[in-house]
């Protein structure tokens, strides 16, 4: 068959089919069923918009305001997802379903209010985390056989893994214990002058690898925290602790000094809880560091 038939052939297709829209006759996946996934996902995008905006306007306490924003954020992205969703069902003959009697049912999280700020956070991040798993399996159901779904999935998972981020560091803010489970970066050997000490914050025990990049005898002595596992590291960048030395009247005042830099314009709104939590690790790194550096002076 030539080129040029074929061309003709697609031509009377699209004329006689011209009520399927957007769907044509090599669609090889089976649209309901497609359909049905997509209004799956449809239903949890606006359960996720009616329980952030719950959070929103729920939200309460004196480092709330920051959160609230957040919350509002992501409430209007989930809200743009829903309608990309809507429209995709539409393009592909489908009806998107709003009915509030079915939405829960259909919905891959559940809504939660959560009884505090904290708790609001945590089935926020719980949702995410649903949301994530269930579009990743979207995503490989569509696979070559729907390019555009699949594409539209992948780009409202990117979002919801970025929510999920947010979601983790503001509970780190407010319960440093979720902290856990962060993978290390480095291995002993590939950082020079490391050490690894053993963290404490609150009832959260991690472990932290610093590196010493200033030491003047008798007078200063600091290290870059490379990695810890408390979590702090997630929510700061050039972190960086140590002791300032001073005779005084035949003694020496030992000082501790730390500094670092907050990661983004939220970690310094809710500055005050950050700074809170700063000084339980810093607490913690700078009575492990002064115990390492006495076990370096009596090897000596």
């Amino acid at each position: 068959m030539s080129h040029i038939k074929q061309i003709q052939e697609i031509r009377e297709r699209a004329r006689k089919q011209i009520t399927e829209g957007a769907v044509t006759s090599d669609y090889a996946l089976d649209r309901k069923q497609v359909i049905g996934i997509l209004n799956e996902a449809l239903a949890t995008e606006i359960v996720c918009v009616l329980r952030y905006k719950f959070h929103y306007f729920m939200a309460s306490g004196l480092h709330s305001q920051a959160v609230k924003e957040e919350f509002k954020e992501h409430a209007d992205d989930e809200q743009e997802h829903a309608d990309q969703i809507a429209e995709r069902i539409k393009q592909l003959g489908g009806k998107p379903e709003m009915n509030p009697s079915v939405l829960t049912s259909r919905s891959h999280s559940e809504y939660k209010e959560g009884t505090s700020l904290t708790d609001m956070i945590r089935e926020d991040l719980i949702a995410e985390r649903i949301a994530i798993e269930s579009y990743r399996e979207i995503i490989q159901f569509l696979g070559d056989k729907d390019p555009t779904s699949k594409r539209l999935m992948e780009q409202i998972l990117a979002k919801e893994e970025e929510h999920a981020d947010d979601m983790a560091d503001l509970l780190f803010a407010t319960e440093p214990a979720t902290g856990e489970g962060s993978r290390n970066l480095y291995f002993p050997d590939e950082v020079p002058a490391a050490s690894n000490e053993a963290t404490s914050v609150g009832k959260k025990t991690g472990e932290t690898k610093e590196r010493c990049v200033e030491d003047e005898p008798e007078r200063k002595l600091s290290w870059a925290i490379d990695e810890d596992t408390t979590g702090f590291s997630r929510m700061v960048s050039d972190w960086r602790t140590g002791f300032i030395l001073e005779a005084v009247e035949g003694a020496t005042r030992v000082t501790a000094e730390s500094v670092f830099e907050p990661k983004g314009m939220l970690i310094r709104l809710i500055g005050p809880i950050v700074k809170h939590k700063f000084h339980q690790t810093q607490a913690s790194i700078l009575t492990a560091l002064k115990q390492a550096s006495e076990r370096t002076s009596q090897g000596r």
